[in-house]
């Protein structure tokens, strides 16, 4: 009999719960009645819901890291380096929809304002790797913001606007108009 991770079952309904179309307030008692866990059960994994978001934002974090150094590696130009970061972080994205929402803090609170504060790190830091592939300083927080808005557009279409469909053309104008 296979063994069923609870902990992973946990972040995956949390994942399911971002998808919504009208997000939910998340709590603990909504993660048990979505996860088919008590809510007992849920603290046994983690002390709480901040816990959760720290273990999902753990999650996309080390994907995102991973495929930066997996990007630094390959042998191409710098410019093909870039359009293969900026499309798998629109991609894993869109693959991930509740992502979205979550990157864009659209579910934090207040009281996850650490996590907040994570990810504005990470995007600084996907920034300054946008800036080792020889882009200016200005152009990178360009990239930056285009991400962030692609984000916040498929959020808010309840992720019915693929941002594959127009992510060629963002792209080629970021590419074309900063070159």
């Amino acid at each position: 009999m296979a063994t069923i991770n609870r902990k992973h079952m946990i972040l995956e309904s949390l994942v399911n719960l971002l998808q919504e179309d009208d997000l939910p307030n998340i709590t603990t008692k909504v993660l048990a009645l979505k996860s088919d866990i008590t809510e007992p059960a849920i603290y046994k994994h983690y002390k709480g819901k901040n816990e959760i978001f720290t273990a999902l934002f753990k999650f996309i974090e080390q994907t995102i890291i991973d495929k930066i150094y997996e990007v630094r590696n390959k042998p191409v130009n710098n410019l093909e380096k870039a359009k293969t970061l900026y499309y798998f972080l629109i991609l894993f994205v869109e693959s991930n929809p509740g992502f979205a929402r979550f990157l864009n803090r659209e579910c934090l609170s207040i009281d996850e304002k650490e996590i907040s504060d994570k990810i504005d790190l990470l995007f600084k830091n996907i920034e300054n790797e946008f800036g080792s592939y020889g882009f200016t300083k200005d152009h990178c927080k360009i990239m930056i913001t285009t991400i962030e808005g692609v984000y916040t557009r498929f959020s808010r279409s309840k992720f019915k606007e693929m941002p594959s469909s127009y992510l060629d053309y963002y792209y080629d104008v970021l590419v074309n108009n900063f070159s």
